[in-house]
């Protein structure tokens, strides 16, 4: 599931730990580390999408305002995992779920025109040797 950039690479793969783990924690109504993991992931994807922009803008990525769209969206919902953990139910659970399934799914399938690109234009980092 590479994109082709060992940070944003990590980054993913730190999502899908976070995700994971939410999910187990809200499922045993672990509250208070359900909040600390929410934090933490709103700050990642701060984080990841700040130094992304600035990726995209220096290699001239020509469809940035596509992946900074999925970021936002991306944004939005853990937002709304969040809000529903302010109160516990199975909605925040399957957020959390679906959170996960949706973002391996974009790296599979939404990323790969990115790794196409960074690749050919000799911005990859994941296949130097």
């Amino acid at each position: 599931m590479s994109v082709g950039v060992v940070e944003f690479d990590n980054d993913h793969k730190k999502f899908i730990e976070i995700l994971t783990e939410l999910e187990i924690v809200l499922g045993a109504k672990r509250m208070e580390r359900a909040k600390e993991l929410g934090d933490a992931l709103m700050a990642l994807c701060h984080d990841h999408c700040a130094r992304e922009k600035a990726f995209l803008e220096r290699i001239c990525y020509p469809n940035a305002e596509e992946i900074l769209a999925a970021q936002q969206d991306s944004l939005a919902r853990v937002q709304e995992l969040i809000d529903q953990m302010s109160s516990p139910s199975d909605k925040a659970v399957l957020l959390a779920r679906e959170m996960q399934k949706a973002l391996i799914e974009y790296l599979l399938k939404g990323d790969i025109n990115f790794k196409s690109y960074v690749e050919a234009f000799g911005y990859s980092d994941t296949n130097r040797s």
